[in-house]
C-alpha cells in the first residue's frame, strides 16, 4: 500500500508527484517503463505513527516491491531519496497561511487553512481548517475543522468538527462532532455529537447491538442490529 511520502527511482533520478502518492500514478505521470527487466524502484519515506512534524531524519525509508533493480545500492538510493524528500515536504506540508487546491494530496498543521476542489485531498491536524467542494476529501484530527459542500467527504477523529451541506458525507469517530444540512449524510461511531436538519441523515453505529437513524429534528429511529 502506497503511503505518504512515495517516490519512484530510476538509476539516475528520483521522481515524486504533486498530484498523488501512488507509485503507479507517479510511474504513469512520468511515463516510466518497468518492463521485463526491472528498471525502477518504488520507495517510501514515512514518519512513525504518521507524525509528519517529526524531524525528517526520523522518518523511515522503505522499499515497496519484492524484486529490486540490478543497479540498487541501498545506502546510495536511500540518501538520494532523502534529499528529494525535502522538496516533497516543502510542497505538501502546510503549517501557516492559506492555499487553494484542485488536485493533489496535502497535510495541514497548526493554523494552516485551505480550500479543496475537485480531486484534492488533505489530512488536517491541530487547529487547521478547510472548506471542501466537488469531490474533494479530507481526514480531520485533533481540533481540526471543515465545511463540506457538493459531494465532498471526510473522516473525523478526536475532537474534530465539520459542517456538511448538499450531498456531502462523513464518518465520525471518538468525540468528533458534525452539523448536517441539505441531503448530507454521516455515519458515527463512539460518543460523537451530530446535529441533523433538512433532509440530512445520520446512521448511529456507536452502540454495540443497535443501529439507529438520526433524521430531521434529531429524531432517532432504531432500525436494526450491528454485526
Amino acid at each position: 500500500m502506497c503511503r505518504m511520502a512515495s517516490f519512484v527511482l530510476t538509476k539516475d533520478k528520483v521522481y515524486w508527484s504533486k498530484k498523488s502518492d501512488s507509485h503507479e500514478d507517479i510511474i504513469s505521470e512520468y511515463h516510466l517503463n518497468d518492463g521485463e527487466n526491472i528498471s525502477i524502484l518504488r520507495a517510501e519515506i514515512v514518519p512513525p505513527n504518521d507524525n509528519y512534524r517529526l524531524p525528517l531524519e526520523k522518518w523511515e525509508y522503505n522499499i515497496d516491491q519484492d524484486i529490486i533493480p540490478d543497479w540498487y545500492v541501498a545506502p546510495h538510493e536511500e540518501e538520494r531519496t532523502r534529499r528529494t524528500l525535502a522538496d516533497w515536504v516543502a510542497y505538501k506540508i502546510i503549517i501557516v497561511g492559506h492555499r487553494e487546491m484542485t488536485d493533489g494530496n496535502y497535510i495541514l498543521y497548526s493554523s494552516a487553512s485551505a480550500e479543496l476542489y475537485d480531486s484534492a485531498s488533505a489530512k488536517l491536524y491541530g487547529s487547521a481548517s478547510a472548506e471542501l467542494y466537488g469531490s474533494a476529501s479530507a481526514e480531520l484530527h485533533g481540533s481540526a475543522s471543515a465545511k463540506l459542500h457538493g459531494s465532498a467527504s471526510a473522516e473525523l477523529y478526536g475532537s474534530a468538527s465539520a459542517e456538511l451541506y448538499d450531498s456531502a458525507s462523513a464518518k465520525l469517530y471518538g468525540s468528533a462532532s458534525a452539523e448536517l444540512y441539505g441531503s448530507a449524510s454521516a455515519m458515527k461511531y463512539g460518543d460523537c455529537d451530530v446535529s441533523v436538519a433538512d433532509l440530512a441523515i445520520c446512521i448511529d453505529r456507536s452502540e454495540r447491538d443497535t443501529i439507529k437513524i438520526i433524521s430531521d429534528g434529531n429524531k432517532t429511529t432504531e432500525v436494526g442490529y450491528n454485526k
